[in-house]
């Protein structure tokens, strides 16, 4: 009796711990310390087709990561036009786009897994070379904004300034493609909806913009086709295409007026990176949730962006390294996590 007493012991203790070491962490940080990034600011992040992400890391260059083998393409080993790589996209056809915000060396470069094409002011008629967003509609038209708005067809740029379109001025923040339609951020003038003949101007004076922000710096589309746009000075913005609802500390739970990014996981569930502050999630209407430095293992309180990948692991780009999040356990990730029961009590 005393010795199957003892394998059971035996069995219990080892399928508990092989229970717990298959449990996966709600959260993953990684930074230079323990992965392949080559610097801890962490500027932008898509997910192609495969699954695989492509980060952009200030002054750094352009990251691949496919969860198990990180790649740095810098202007040392690859054709990238810059290593200050601070908006990515990718088109339908898995091409990677990385744009730096300096106007020297400024530009966009183009990979297809093989080759780099790139696009700078010195040899192509690329309007502007300090890129702060970029985004693609649905006839694969690249969108990037910076010093005005520019188009580009896969032959030929197109630039949009205020002279010659209903653009309020050239300080141009973010855009945002909402099939063909395009909606455009713009520093103290408001938020521009351009359907390729039109131009609309929102405003404080005509729409429920807040009248108090110094900047419209990010806009997402949920699947329900809404706009949450976030300000600067003004909370965050939504819009349903006949309402207008405004978020901001004094009657909400956003914690603060200046936000840097925001991303839509779903209609349900909107994900906004407030200024220095961390990163606040607006559940079903009408939760707030906040995570920060002082109560998660967010390394920064700095958000730049998030993407969610197939796995529903959100994707959060920081100040200070790249997170990784997941309320039910980070999913498919290779992590060697285990957790060791300190007793077992029969």
């Amino acid at each position: 009796m005393k010795y199957i007493l003892k394998i059971l012991i035996l069995i219990f203790f080892i399928s508990t711990s092989f229970s717990l070491h298959a449990q996966a962490p709600q959260w993953i940080v990684y930074n230079t310390g323990n992965s392949g990034l080559p610097g801890n600011s962490i500027t932008d992040i898509v997910i192609d087709s495969n699954n695989i992400k492509w980060i952009g890391v200030g002054n750094s260059g352009l990251v691949k990561f496919d969860g198990n083998n990180w790649t740095v393409y810098d202007t040392l080993n690859s054709g990238i036009h810059s290593n200050n790589i601070f908006s990515v996209a990718i088109d339908k056809h898995n091409n990677i786009w990385a744009a730096s915000v300096n106007s020297s060396p400024g530009g966009v470069s183009k990979f297809d897994g093989m080759k780099w094409t790139n696009f700078t002011p010195n040899n192509s008629n690329i309007p502007f070379g300090g890129i702060l967003d970029m985004d693609f509609d649905s006839k694969e038209n690249l969108w990037i904004s910076g010093f005005g708005l520019g188009k580009f067809d896969g032959t030929n740029w197109t630039y949009y300034k205020d002279t010659n379109s209903g653009l309020p001025s050239n300080s141009i923040t973010c855009v945002k493609t909402d099939d063909t339609i395009i909606w455009i951020g713009t520093q103290s003038h408001g938020v521009v909806k351009f359907d390729g003949i039109n131009w609309i101007l929102y405003n404080s004076d005509n729409s429920g913009l807040p009248f108090n922000a110094i900047s419209w710096n990010c806009i997402s589309i949920d699947s329900n086709n809404v706009k949450w746009i976030g300000t600067f000075g003004g909370g965050l913005a939504k819009f349903d295409n006949v309402n207008w609802t405004v978020y901001d500390p004094n009657n909400s739970g956003l914690p603060y007026w200046y936000i840097q990014s925001v991303f839509t996981q779903s209609p349900q569930k909107i994900w906004i990176g407030v200024e220095d502050r961390g990163l606040s999630l607006f559940e079903n209407g009408s939760t707030w949730n906040l995570f920060k430095i002082s109560n998660s293992p967010l390394p920064s309180n700095f958000i730049r962006n998030s993407k969610v990948d197939r796995y529903g692991n959100l994707w959060i780009a920081t100040g200070n390294g790249l997170v990784i999040y997941n309320e039910n356990g980070v999913v498919n990730i290779n992590n060697n996590f285990s957790v060791i029961p300190d007793a077992i009590i029969l």
